[in-house]
């Protein structure tokens, strides 16, 4: 038993076993203020003694600076409340008072009363765990009382829920063992309309959130709080639950079943607020999510603003052996402010609220970020941060939705004006910031990152700048922001930002955030926002509003006209000189930037233009000042003039104006496009170099630690060219190319020897380049790099990946055993150095290290800056097949633990999403009732329907992204969502590919590609006639089409008949539950594997499985009752009479199906016969040969690997390979038990047991051509069948004897080590 320091003793636990498995026990225990401590208990039988350990199921961690308390929801049963009023009544009165409580709306009728608005909230009463520590805590009591004419009929304390009692907290004054007081004493809550801090009620279940008070009520609560200091603890709570056992216990069957559809309800309490549900939490596996809390306690009933905090969770086992009963929950606020900027600090707050609530985020550091008030929009405004300041230098910016994942432009003013001096402590002056949110990793895609860094203010590296290369000045703001301006605007956006001729700028957006204006509207996207409003005068005066355009910064190619003679500043003669010049933009890249670049060009000539005269050349413009707007514009229309006079051709047409606009690389250039470039010396170009790499092929062995070789992983013909400049100068190429990608599943009787391969048989291929063995590559990879852009950013002007469509043929077997070896990689690696069975703690400080990582991933990330990335569209053509079950010889060669897999595997004992795995099995799984063995039998055979699945056509749609910046993570997630995507709308066309249902996808598909060629083979057979002159063609045509249609006719209907009498005929032999007869016929050579496969194939291997289904079912009839009285006595002998019965009826009929399907099959094979579309599909290489006992590896051996396969159709079968010797018209084959001796024709000559060898020896002799050659003399110490004592192997040379008589004597020191450590086992034994 067990108890908390000055508390009761828990009741007893028993350390009786009765059984060898696991006990889970649940101890109750009960802290200072009476809430429940459970304390989980497992009992487990060790080699010596028992071990006892106590857990808790679920820890929790507070990964944030808040005072936060964890709770669960109390489902203890609601007690009837204490009636004080009854004990003082006499029984007539109190049966009086019973009887007529049930008219009344009390709590005595609660039964009859109705429903309120917020009583489901209310429903679950929140329980704070015990062990919270660490962290300030509330503790809270309410006391309800309920009148009746002004007198008091009882009181009680209880929780928010008046149906669940608690103890009177306001006695206890002591401080405890591990905390202690923060308050002097406790006191009454005053929030909302109450009186003296009474709420009070009609129903005893209806108290208001909004805490009002009415004195006709019939019951009244107060609440009474007080704060109290936690000590810190090794994490900040446990919890456990009161019935149900912890995840991985050996518990019945029904408590698991039970466990499944159970969920724990979990909520967080921040600064004594009001409790938070998280949603209900799976009782296994990882778990992710978000929930917001409150830091008031009564939100409703709150006249002042309150804070509300937002956070992520995750709940995940923890470390090594601890996660077998334990799993932690980490808590972490979701949003968090990380600063990228090296130079400046920032500062944000809720948009609306107080600066007093702003937080300042240090030079690259983070802040977490919560909401302040909870009146205002969730909206975020940030500003750079200046210390010692009295009056701020810059303005808010605005606000902008922190989960509007991406990357946004803020604009940056200043306090008092647009354009003004940069702070004392700036190194330059702040115009924009870039904002970029994104998921932050490990919280399942939940916690979000909000990195700012500021940008320059010419706009070099920005996200957006505009590029004034014209005569005139600009004004520009973004669309929409102060559509009605009024005089006391200081925000500059009423006459727009400034931009001088030859200037350039940024661009950002005043109003990041912009809500529908309707109510089903959603908020505007970043699209609809990057709308800029551009004029040739202040965007207020009537000079700009007539020659204001909108044009559209996101999309490539965007071009706006501003006419400058529609300026009402200028005199009417430069007005009607200019009428043909034009201002024309066009939105272009400048590397990772995206630029709006205005130049200068002239307008066709109009037959009415007006030729110029001395006043449009007068001067108007001497003595102007250069501040005042209007003479900055006259300016420019007399440059504009005077250029038109001195050549009127000064300007460009249209065409010629955009070309050279996307020419300029940045603003500098355009002061030189005219100038000669000055010559770059050598060391300024940089050297020129390429490199150029080939492979003829890689090859991957995986060997599992049966040990057995599972696959073969083969990549053939790797060529990689790339050319680059050492200054990054100029563009650089890289060029990647493989050719050929093989898996071959190297498991005995796999049902597919070829996993993955390229998909020769492919219609929906174009013609792709082929190689130098004339097959199209497998992956094309093109990558184009820009230079090197002053911003940092790495430039890819062109990412291309161009993937092959591959074929992916698997078995269940295969799928399990490369995923058990996957784990055991993973599990061998992560191993600790520490000693089995020492109690070591999990790493909380990692885990907490693993919150701030999370936080500053991206941190140093590249970003990367895409022009164009297209990965073209690809095809997977999957086929599943059933596992075949394994002979007791091939199940003896690869190990007990991988024979059971496939034993498990091939009864359909298989468990998805199993733990850390994705597929799981049931090994040694055993159907001990009828209704086990019927549930088996359905379950096989719907593992077995499921899992065939012929050519299902699995298609991924092509990316394409332009003008993109990202990071490599973010850039994963970005592919992962599209190909997941991608993957969820393939599911009908798997469903409809299942040989279940007889592939109709794959019949329809065939129909169309027939009926397609009927059509199509025609036509290119004209077009040919045409060209060369020759009918011959056209006809050649037709007889192309009507065949294919045909055959795809024909062998489409073959096939899925065939696909349907194969499942029908699998799915009896199940129904058999003849185990030794369906993996007899698993084992027998398949019609599709033939070499040859036509109509009388088809027909005589059905007529032969016909015969064969009715042979096996007469004699089951005998076979079964003999083979079980032969294991299990009369027991054995009744099962295997309604076996053999059962077996007279049903396999005569699976000989029929079994018919049915080679028949057509046959039919399929010769409409097949001949077409181009039919691969051969061969595996790299023969199965890797394991050497000895020891099953040793060695460097590969293709004559041993062909020995060592040969060796298992032999006498040898099932016996280790040792060695082998190739004596030109002989072999001899070494086991660790014996030697075989072949003949040229596969013929046994001689077998030999090492253990009959007494000595061996070589000598000369004469061979039976007569010629002199050398004997290998064995003398054996059990004469032979026919009495000989000797043997001889002839040999021609010297050197192969000796070979033979080493390996004999290795085989024979081998045995005779066995024999003697047999004897001495026996011997101790004895």
């Amino acid at each position: 038993c067990l108890r908390l320091e000055g508390r009761e003793w828990s009741t007893w636990l028993s350390l009786d076993k009765g059984s060898g498995s696991d006990c889970i026990h649940v101890l109750q225990l009960a802290d200072a203020f009476g809430v429940p401590v459970n304390v989980g208990a497992r009992i487990s039988k060790k080699s010596v003694g028992l071990c006892v350990t106590l857990f808790a199921e679920l820890w929790f961690l507070n990964a944030t600076s808040l005072d936060v308390a964890f709770g669960v929801a109390d489902l203890t049963k609601k007690q009837s409340l204490p009636n004080e009023e009854t004990e003082d009544l006499s029984a007539a009165e109190a049966a009086l008072k019973e009887f007529s409580s049930l008219f009344e709306t009390g709590d005595s009728g609660r039964g009859m009363r109705p429903k309120s608005d917020h009583e489901d909230a209310r429903a679950i009463d929140m329980m704070m765990l015990p062990s919270n520590s660490g962290t300030v805590l509330v503790e809270e009591c309410f006391e309800y009382i309920e009148v009746k004419d002004s007198c008091v009929l009882r009181r009680w304390w209880g929780s928010d829920d008046p149906l669940m009692p608690r103890h009177n907290l306001t006695q206890l004054e002591t401080d405890g063992e591990d905390w202690h007081w923060i308050d002097s004493s406790w006191t009454v809550d005053q929030c909302g309309g109450t009186v003296e801090g009474w709420e009070s009620a009609r129903q005893i279940l209806s108290f208001s959130p909004e805490r009002s008070f009415s004195p006709s009520h019939r019951y009244r609560r107060r609440r009474w709080y007080r704060r109290r200091k936690a000590a810190k603890g090794y994490v900040h709570a446990f919890h456990q639950r009161s019935s149900l056992p912890p995840a991985k216990s050996n518990i019945g069957k029904d408590e698991k079943e039970q466990r499944k559809d159970a969920s724990l309800q979990l909520g967080i309490q921040v600064d004594g607020g009001e409790w938070s549900l998280l949603s209900e939490v799976a009782v296994e596996g990882d778990v992710y999510g978000a929930v917001r809390a409150s830091s008031a306690r009564w939100k409703r009933a709150s006249r002042s603003p309150c804070a509300t905090y937002e956070f992520c969770y995750s709940l995940s086992p923890l470390d090594v052996e601890w996660g077998e009963l334990s799993r932690l929950m980490v808590l972490s606020s979701r949003f968090i402010l990380r600063n990228d900027s090296n130079n400046i600090a920032f500062e944000a707050k809720q948009a609306g609220s107080d600066d007093s609530t702003a937080v300042v985020v240090p030079i690259g550091g983070t802040v977490p970020f919560h909401w302040m008030n909870h009146f205002l929009p969730e909206l975020i405004c940030v500003r750079p941060f200046v210390e010692d300041q009295g009056e701020p230098y810059y303005r808010w910016s605005g606000g902008f939705d922190p989960l509007t994942i991406g990357v946004v432009p803020l604009r940056i003013r200043g306090q008092h004006h647009g354009d003004f001096s940069k702070p004392p402590s700036y190194e330059r002056q702040i115009t924009s910031l870039r904002m970029e949110a994104k998921l932050r990793p490990n919280t399942g895609r939940t916690g979000v990152n909000l990195s700012l860094e500021e940008e320059d203010e010419r706009g070099d590296g920005c996200l957006f700048r505009i590029d004034n290369c014209s005569l005139f000045p600009l004004w520009f703001s973004q669309d929409g922001v102060l559509a009605n301006p009024s005089q006391q605007d200081v925000h500059g956006g009423a006459r727009g930002d400034y931009l001088p001729p030859g200037g350039t700028k940024s661009f950002a957006l005043d109003v990041p955030f912009r809500q529908g204006k309707y109510i089903h509207r959603s908020a505007a996207t970043l699209d609809e926002l990057l709308l800029v409003r551009i004029s040739l005068g202040p965007l207020q005066l009537r000079s700009g509003i007539e020659s204001t355009r909108v044009v559209s910064l996101s999309k490539i190619g965007s071009t706006v006209r501003l006419n400058p003679s529609k300026l009402q500043v200028l005199d009417a003669n430069i007005r009607s000189a200019i009428q043909q010049v034009r201002v024309i933009g066009i939105v272009t890249n400048d590397g990772p930037t995206r630029v709006l670049r205005l130049v200068m060009m002239e307008k066709e000539e109009s037959l009415f233009t007006m030729p110029f005269s001395d006043e449009a050349l007068a001067s108007p413009g001497h003595g102007l000042d250069e501040n005042n707007e209007e003479s900055v514009i006259q300016k420019g229309a007399q440059e504009a003039v005077k250029a038109l006079k001195e050549n009127p051709n000064a300007f460009p047409t249209q065409e010629e104006a955009l070309e050279l606009a996307m020419a300029l690389k940045s603003s500098m250039e355009r002061d030189e496009v005219d100038a000669t470039p000055p010559r770059q010396s050598p060391a300024e170009m940089g050297v020129m170099i390429s490199f150029r790499m080939a492979f003829s092929g890689f090859l991957l062995s995986l060997v599992d630690s049966s040990p057995g070789e599972i696959a073969v992983i083969t990549l053939k013909n790797l060529n990689a060219l790339a050319s680059w400049n050492t200054t990054r100068s100029g563009d650089s190429t890289v060029y990647i190319t493989v050719a050929h990608f093989q898996v071959d599943n190297m498991l005995p009787n796999s049902a597919y020897p070829v996993a993955i391969s390229p998909d020769v048989m492919s219609r929906e291929e174009e013609e792709p380049q082929e190689n130098d063995n004339g097959e199209a590559p497998l992956l094309v990879i093109g990558l184009n790099f820009g230079p090197r852009h002053k911003s940092g950013i790495l430039i890819l002007k062109s990412v291309t990946v161009a993937p092959r469509n591959i074929a992916i043929r698997v078995d269940l077997a295969f799928l399990v055993r490369l995923q058990k070896y996957i784990l055991d990689i993973q599990r061998h690696f992560g191993k600790s150095n520490r000693l089995i069975g020492e109690p070591t703690l999990p790493d909380l400080e990692k885990k907490e290290e693993e919150v701030v990582a999370a936080a500053l991933s991206g941190t140093n990330s590249p970003r990367l800056y895409f022009g164009g990335l297209t990965i073209l569209p690809c095809s997977i053509k999957l086929s599943v097949a059933p596992a075949k079950a394994l002979s007791a010889t091939q199940a003896s060669l690869e190990g007990e633990e991988s024979a059971a897999i496939h034993r498990a595997v091939r009864k359909g004992d298989v468990k998805l999403g199993d733990n850390e795995a994705l597929l799981g099995v049931k090994i040694g799984h055993r159907n001990a009732t009828p209704q086990a063995v019927m549930r088996g039998v359905v379950k096989s055979i719907v593992v077995d329907s499921l899992l065939r699945l012929d050519g299902a056509r699995i298609t991924f749609a092509g990316v394409s992204l332009q003008n993109h910046i990202a990071t490599a993570p973010q850039l994963g997630s970005i592919l992962t969502a599209h190909y997941l995507a991608s993957l969820r709308q393939n599911v009908p066309a798997l469903l409809g590919s299942m040989s279940a249902l007889g592939n109709p996808v794959g019949l329809v598909r065939g129909l169309g590609d027939g009926v397609s060629d009927f059509v199509l083979e025609p036509v290119k057979g004209f077009q040919r006639s045409v060209q060369e002159m020759d009918a011959s063609h056209l006809v050649d045509g037709v007889a192309k089409g009507t065949l294919s249609l045909a055959r795809h006719t024909v062998g489409g209907f073959a096939g899925s008949a065939a696909a349907l009498a194969e499942t029908f005929s699998k799915n009896m032999a199940v129904l058999t539950l003849d185990r030794r007869y369906a993996q007899k016929r698993d084992r027998k050579e398949n019609l599709r594997e033939a070499d040859e496969i036509n109509v009388a194939t088809g027909f005589g291997s059905g007529v032969q499985k016909l015969a064969q289904g009715f042979v096996e079912g007469v004699t089951g009839v005998v076979k079964a009752p003999m083979r079980g009285s032969e294991k299990r006595g009369f027991e054995g002998f009744v099962k295997g009479v309604g076996k053999g019965l059962l077996g007279l009826l049903v396999k005569p009929i699976i000989g029929i199906s079994d018919g049915i399907t080679d028949v057509m099959i046959g039919v399929k094979g010769a409409m097949d016969h001949g077409s181009n579309d039919v691969p051969t599909l061969a595996q790299i290489r023969p199965r890797r040969a394991l050497y000895g006992r020891e099953r040793a590896i060695r460097s590969y051996s293709v004559s041993d690997a062909a020995a060592s396969a040969l060796m298992t159709r032999t006498r040898l079968a099932g016996e280790f390979y040792m060695s082998h010797i190739d004596m030109g018209d002989r072999v001899a084959i070494f086991g660790v038990k014996r030697l075989l001796m072949l003949g040229p024709q596969g013929q046994e000559l001689l077998v030999l047991k090492y253990k009959h060898i007494d000595s061996t020896e070589i000598r000369r002799i004469r061979l039976a051509d007569g010629s002199m050659g050398y004997g290998v003399i064995i003398i054996l110490n059990t004469p032979r069948r026919n009495g000989s004592e000797i043997e001889v192997i002839n040999c021609k040379e010297e050197s192969l004897g000796k070979e033979i008589v080493s390996n004999l004597d290795m085989g024979i020191r081998m045995i005779s080590s066995e024999m003697e450590i047999q004897a001495e086992t026996e011997e101790l034994a004895s």
